[in-house]
């Protein structure tokens, strides 16, 4: 919803009759500079007619500040004298209020569309713990000024699972606050989906949909823009921030000390009783709950602590979505960033002092070039495949060269898949070389270049490579993380890990779960992030069962490649170290063909897999590919 103000001293006086907002409007604001910057934060402290719903942050953040109409001239006149640019973002804010309020009267407690009234929500509580008795508890967990009660519940399929702490309506006008927990609590209970399934009911749940009671009531029946408690302070001012009145760093950034702002912090840490109360519930199960998500508007936006510091979190690293990780002083790093999160970066730059350029301006446009338009009929080397392709041209050059090709079943995944492979041998006794690609899901080149060898090592009419492919026996796995690729191709072009649940966040780095110095250089023990490690070595089922059959077949091949992307690397063990391998010299000194081939890659040091290779199964040779193909761009994403 939105964030505005209507000045405690007018709510004193008008109490008696609903508060409209007829010709309120909403200006965004774009500040250039730190002075425009520091001017609108100075602003934030007038009480007369100016409110912000989205306060003044950094240079180049937007700005959407409500004017009453008795102040249009004084803004105008404002505005010209700093030269910010501005525009109207809201021509009448009581037609925003309008519209709320009327779908807001439901006739039924159907909590899939509308907005509900404290009692309406409080009864569905009340019925959902008799529609699930064995499930859901109400729970008390504070009081109010008014004399309400705060009421939750808590929803437990079964003793013993780690718990989460969902509230919502901490600031009274933010409607969709509660409307957006009441409706994760139905999915909880009710959604049929696997994934909703997996984490309702391995999770116990603590759910307070109403924060703020008395604000949230008033909102309903007086102000529709209400933000604080009602408690009275002085004559003429009432309420103060719920959100900032706990008892942790009191009074520091964000807050005020004037009783009629709206960020009012209290008289003191705790001075109101929905904060002191709750806190004393909230402490009482400390120790069953191990994540807290409060849901506020209006923005999009996913905050985290700490609000009075700049200082990062210890899982700070997971914000940004990078492409090609910093590795050493003189090399380009690329980096993914989010809309929501350029003020930020530029900001970030800005103070560090790092040169940097756009490379890609729309990541959505290189997606859609690279999505099959359609299943293919045939397969080819134009187009990317999905899993099912990959996997029955495999069945189908199996059938097609009945002596040389192999099915091979490596292993299995998190979702039921197989790990399907093949074997390629020419005759018997030969030395044995494995190739993989695609453990890292979105690096679709990965199998589309592994299959193209696997092609061209059945096909081809070039006599050096019939000589190599005749030479040696074949291990090929297209597709190391099948579940991850399948998803990339049905949900979320960009994912990255496997699939497998870890609380709220999913997957693991399949490339980092080996049991070589596992949790070494370049890894994380945060489950969110994209290097996320796994919980202990092989704890992925993907890396243990394929472990187990690279063990197997360990002494029949000297040598490991790995393809991945993006950009030009060969790299080979060990990423932990900067000691060489004993055959350093022989990686180096490659002939002079093979320079030739590889001249466009750079050396580097490679992964946990590849190390695991070396390491633990003895590979003589152990390389990683990483491509990237210069001129046309689209690869960028594979």
């Amino acid at each position: 919803m939105w964030r505005a103000i209507v000045l405690c001293t007018v709510i004193g006086l008008i109490a008696a009759e609903k508060a409209t907002f007829h010709n309120y409007k909403v200006f965004r604001i774009s500040p250039t500079t730190n002075t425009h910057v520091e001017l609108l934060r100075q602003l934030t402290e007038v009480s007369d007619g100016l409110t912000f719903w989205k306060e003044p942050t950094t240079v180049n953040t937007y700005v959407d500040i409500m004017v009453a109409p008795h102040k249009l001239p004084e803004f105008y006149e404002l505005m010209a004298q700093i030269k910010a640019p501005h525009q109207i973002y809201v021509e009448n804010v009581q037609t925003l209020v309008d519209q709320t309020t009327n779908r807001s009267t439901s006739t039924s407690l159907d909590f899939d569309e509308g907005y509900h009234t404290l009692w309406e929500i409080y009864k569905n509580l009340d019925d959902l713990a008799k529609q699930y008795p064995g499930k859901v508890e109400v729970v008390v967990g504070g009081k109010t000024y008014e004399g309400r009660q705060i009421k939750g519940v808590k929803v437990s399929f079964k003793t013993n699972n780690p718990g989460i702490f969902i509230e919502g309506g901490n600031h009274a006008r933010e409607w969709i606050s509660p409307a957006t927990v009441m409706y994760i609590l139905h999915q909880l209970l009710t959604s049929t989906d696997p994934e909703i399934r997996d984490l309702a009911e391995s999770h116990n749940w603590y759910i307070f949909p109403v924060f703020n009671p008395d604000g949230y009531e008033y909102t309903h029946t007086t102000n529709r823009m209400w933000r604080k408690t009602r408690e009275l302070h002085g004559l003429f001012c009432r309420g103060s921030d719920p959100n900032r009145n706990w008892g942790y760093e009191w009074g520091t950034g964000g807050s005020s000390s004037f009783p009629c702002s709206e960020t009012y912090a209290g008289s003191a840490p705790f001075s109101d009783i929905e904060t002191k109360s709750m806190s004393e519930y909230i402490k009482s199960i400390s120790d069953k709950f191990y994540a807290y998500i409060s849901f506020h508007s209006y923005s999009q936006l996913l905050m985290f602590p700490y609000g009075y510091t700049k200082a990062h979190v210890e899982n700070y690293e997971d914000l940004f979505s990078f492409w090609e990780e910093p590795s050493f002083v003189g090399r380009n790093v690329d980096l993914m960033v989010a809309p929501h999160k350029l003020p930020e970066f530029y900001e970030i730059m800005a103070r560090i002092g790092i040169s940097y350029q756009v490379y890609i301006e729309d990541v959505q446009k290189l997606i859609d070039q690279t999505m099959p338009e359609k299943q293919s009929t045939s397969f080819d080397f134009n187009n990317y495949h999905t899993l099912e392709e990959i996997y029955k041209n495999l069945d189908d050059l199996a059938k097609q060269y009945p002596d040389k090709v192999q099915v091979v079943v490596g292993g299995r995944t998190h979702e039921g898949r197989q790990i399907k492979g093949v074997k390629v041998s020419f005759k018997d006794n030969n030395p044995g070389i494995f190739i993989e690609g695609g453990i890292h899901a979105r690096e679709w080149i990965s199998p589309a270049t592994v299959m193209y060898i696997l092609h061209q090592l059945l096909t081809s009419n070039d006599q050096d490579v019939r000589d190599l492919a005749e030479s040696h026996d074949w291990y090929i796995f297209p597709v190391f993380n099948p579940d991850g690729y399948a998803y990339t191709h049905t949900t979320n072009r960009l994912w990255r890990k496997s699939r497998k649940s870890y609380g709220l966040c999913v997957g693991a780095d399949l490339n980092r779960n080996w049991n070589y110095q596992w949790v070494s250089k370049g890894l994380t023990g945060f489950p969110c992030s994209e290097l996320y490690a796994g919980s202990t070595p092989f704890s992925e089922i993907e890396t243990k069962s394929m472990s187990e059959y690279i063990e197997s077949i360990s002494d029949k091949f000297y040598t490991y490649i790995s393809f991945h992307s993006y950009s030009q690397l060969l790299m080979y063990p060990y990423g932990y170290t900067k000691e060489h391998l004993d055959n350093y010299k022989d990686l180096m000194c490659a002939p002079e063909l093979a320079w030739t081939i590889l001249k466009a890659f750079t050396i580097h040091l490679s992964c946990i897999l590849t190390n695991y290779a070396i390491a633990v199964v003895t590979a003589s040779y152990c390389l990683l590919i990483k491509l990237f193909h210069l001129e046309k761009r689209q690869w960028i994403l594979s």
